[in-house]
């Protein structure tokens, strides 16, 4: 019965395709574009790591397993990627927080600062972490630091500060949506106004969030820019393969290790999804009633500015100090 159902309802989709000339070019147009450029590098990358020479061996995959030098760049990169997704979403949530539940003031001031990360170019935040925390950074010479920018602490925070914009785009979204009838409604029954935050307002946002953890994580273990200037003897998984390519020549060992990159990044959206999909996180209440509640209490307000005019400060010196470098001899 149901693929009868199936089969009916496929063919009356076919008909209406037919009835669309426009829309059925657009289709396979589309199906053409992705076909191109996703599909056919993924299938070219498992043709190279399973048939190397025209003949299908695991060698690769075997070799990756048994040598520890291979499968080491693995654990770091998850590693640099949950961490880096942890830290980016709650700087994100924050700074999302503080502009949208707040009445904090230059709000566009903020939020064009927290975008500079993504428009600039990827490897230029790590270039910056040389420049303040490096052997002779202006932060090391001016509190005289004794500490190594270069390896998991120097990337993590350099691709949380590259990365929380991320975060802070999809949370603004999400807390700028939540019904503020929501909130009122637990502030009228007795509720203070932080249990309302982690009964309310926070499992409203858990979509947001879930979809921040793996945006910023994806995009940490896809980062190059970054860990090729600062990884130090930390080696991730992307540097490795770019070497393997690039350095060695072997095209084969390079699209092993891309898969590598790309079997965690499946499993964790496939778990995003279902953690996700398994709660409703709907309101019943209609169309949102207006902006969200903002508060006006300093012991609220004050700490998010704080945090925020920290992170900005940060992301203002790390592009400062460049512009600065651009014009200097000798660092």
């Amino acid at each position: 019965m149901k693929i009868t159902l199936y089969l009916r309802e496929s063919r009356n989709e076919i008909k209406r395709l037919i009835k669309d000339p426009v829309l059925l070019i657009s289709i396979v147009f589309i199906s053409g574009l992705l076909f191109l450029f996703i599909a056919f590098p993924l299938i070219k990358v498992f043709q190279y790591s399973l048939w190397p020479r025209g003949e299908f061996s695991a060698k690769y995959f075997v070799e990756f397993f048994q040598r520890s030098y291979r499968w080491r760049p693995l654990i770091n990169s998850l590693t640099v990627g949950a961490l880096v997704a942890l830290f980016g979403t709650v700087i994100g949530f924050i700074y999302a927080y503080g502009i949208t539940r707040t009445d904090i003031p230059f709000k566009r001031f903020f939020r064009t600062v927290a975008i500079f990360p993504i428009i600039s170019p990827p490897f230029l935040i790590a270039l910056a972490a040389i420049f303040v925390f490096g052997n002779h950074g202006v932060i090391t010479d001016l509190f005289n630091l004794d500490w190594d920018i270069y390896g998991l602490d120097g990337l993590v925070m350099t691709e949380t500060l590259a990365y929380f914009p991320l975060a802070f785009m999809v949370l603004e979204g999400v807390l700028s949506k939540v019904d503020p009838a929501m909130e009122e409604a637990a502030l009228d029954l007795g509720a203070s106004k932080l249990r309302t935050f982690f009964t309310v307002t926070l499992p409203l946002a858990t979509p947001g969030i879930a979809t921040a953890l793996l945006l910023v994580f994806i995009r940490s273990l896809e980062d190059f820019g970054n860990p090729i200037v600062i990884q130090g003897d930390f080696p991730v998984l992307t540097v490795e393969a770019f070497l393997a390519v690039t350095g060695m020549y072997n095209m084969p060992l390079g699209a092993t290790l891309a898969i590598f990159l790309l079997v965690p990044t499946m499993i964790i959206f496939v778990v995003q999804k279902y953690w996700v999909s398994r709660k409703s996180y709907v309101t019943v209440t209609g169309r949102p009633s207006g902006a969200g509640l903002q508060s006006t209490e300093r012991r609220t307000k004050y700490p998010l500015m704080a945090a925020m005019i920290f992170l900005s400060s940060c992301v203002l010196l790390f592009y400062g100090v460049v512009l600065y470098g651009s014009f200097t001899r000798l660092w």
